[in-house]
């Protein structure tokens, strides 16, 4: 289902502030292609919400690592 998140922050050179982006959770899938992990989000009780949405990103290698 997901780790909820709370209350987030910005990091820059110059300083902190409040995280704009309203995230309000996340979860590691195990999928060998996006399109497999879209998939799997296929029937997610969240998606039965008024206006939601869940975003999938493809976790990289950091490049020279």
């Amino acid at each position: 289902m997901g780790t909820p998140l709370g209350n987030g922050r910005d990091i820059t050179p110059s300083g902190t502030s409040a995280a704009g982006a309203g995230i309000g959770g996340y979860s590691i899938l195990d999928a060998d292609t996006i399109d497999q992990a879209v998939g799997l989000m296929e029937g997610h009780p969240h998606l039965m919400m008024p206006g939601a949405s869940i975003q999938v990103y493809e976790a990289l290698d950091i490049p020279g690592m």
